[in-house]
């Protein structure tokens, strides 16, 4: 096993490091790189999942915070622990899951969060859009990554355009022409952020788009396979780096596909009993490093 398998970078020695390691809250004149965070945590699917989730999370980020990260990126449908793929299904059948995407309860969390914390913080969570209705009129509902500012505004969210063998099925119709489009960029203090959201990682016109759209750092919420080979490729690609995060471990690719960090916890599900939280086959770690921003 490779060695970088057995670095964790949550410092759970107390370990205090220097001012210059990551950088002042403001990028210093000519900064090519960003301390990102990992929240790595299994979900709980039972009892008051979406609370007991959110502090799990919550905990880790002002964690991350402390540890002078300025981007954080959590997995995919973290709050809901993916009962379900929600952009395959009709609203009435996954409603509870949901959080609207601009007034939720949780969003609201985050967006708070982020404003005390200081982070930029990537979300994958499941919502419902008003403004994209469903043939019922009903908001049509999104496996989501928001990306929220430190000054507590919701940047903006990418949508997963493709799911478990299903080639871009971009769950309603969406004209070739304006395809690119669905691959924003978000504008921070570091870069250009973009997202995708764990079966987009198979596809290179996912980065493709990302990059010819602006994005110079791509965070990866993320749920299924354990596999993350692919992003080696993807960054060599696009000359983007790429951060990973799944509920039973975490990767890096550096913009030319060098792996920054890899951890595994091996032989554990995805998901928790609310019972087993704090036991000894839990675990919930933050894993930073620091990733060169594209040109």
């Amino acid at each position: 096993m490779n060695r970088r398998q057995f670095i964790r970078t949550s410092f759970p020695l107390g370990l205090v490091l220097p001012a210059c390691a990551f950088g002042d809250k403001e990028p210093a004149q000519g900064e090519r790189s960003v301390a990102i965070a990992g929240i790595v945590t299994r979900w709980i699917r039972d009892g008051d999942y979406k609370a007991a989730n959110y502090e799990r999370v919550s905990r880790l980020i002002r964690k991350a915070a402390d540890q002078r990260a300025r981007i954080v990126c959590t997995t995919e449908c973290f709050l809901d622990g993916y009962h379900v793929e929600v952009s395959d299904q009709k609203y009435e059948d996954v409603r509870t899951y949901l959080e609207n995407v601009e007034t939720g309860e949780y969003v609201g969390r985050l967006k708070a969060l982020a404003r005390t914390t200081g982070l930029y913080i990537a979300a994958g969570i499941a919502v419902a859009d008003l403004s994209r209705p469903d043939e019922n009129g009903n908001p049509r509902p999104f496996n989501a990554c928001q990306i929220y500012s430190p000054q507590g505004e919701l940047l903006g969210s990418y949508y997963k355009t493709h799911n478990f063998d299903k080639r871009s099925p971009w769950f309603e119709a969406v004209p070739d022409s304006d395809k690119k489009a669905c691959f924003r960029s978000f504008s921070t203090r570091y870069g250009r952020v973009g997202s995708m959201v764990c079966n987009d990682r198979y596809f290179p016109e996912t980065t493709r788009w990302l990059r010819e759209n602006g994005s110079q750092v791509i965070l990866c919420p993320t749920g299924g396979a354990f596999k993350y080979d692919m992003l080696i490729q993807r960054s060599r690609e696009t000359g983007v780096g790429t951060v990973w995060v799944h509920p039973c471990g975490f990767a890096a690719t550096a913009p030319d596909g060098k792996i920054l960090l890899e951890k595994h916890f091996e032989g554990r599900e995805k998901h928790i009993s609310a019972s087993e939280v704090g036991g000894s086959a839990d675990h919930a770690e933050v894993f930073q490093i620091s990733m060169p921003i594209a040109p």
